[in-house]
């Protein structure tokens, strides 16, 4: 039987190619994770923003869509960007 001869470069190269992959998947793995447990908007309760020249009232029905009540229209717009 031949002994197999084995190079030094190809085992650098090709440990440095398996580090890398498992640094690549282990970031992936982090980013989505990172994702999925990021914080979600605030849908209940009641906030104070600066720059509402009035009150505001914002509720969503039960199929989530979002109804707006102000007294202006400065203050419609900008309850819309907000939310």
């Amino acid at each position: 039987m031949k002994k197999l001869k084995v190079n030094k470069k190809v085992i650098i190269t090709i440990s440095t190619i398996f580090i890398i992959i498992i640094l690549l998947l282990g970031g992936g793995v982090i980013y989505v994770v990172s994702i999925i447990h990021s914080p979600l908007p605030q849908i209940d309760g009641s906030l104070r923003a600066t720059g509402l020249k009035d009150s505001v009232e914002v509720i969503r029905d039960s199929y989530g869509i979002l109804h707006i009540y102000t007294k202006n229209m400065h203050d419609l717009f900008f309850a819309q960007g907000y939310v």
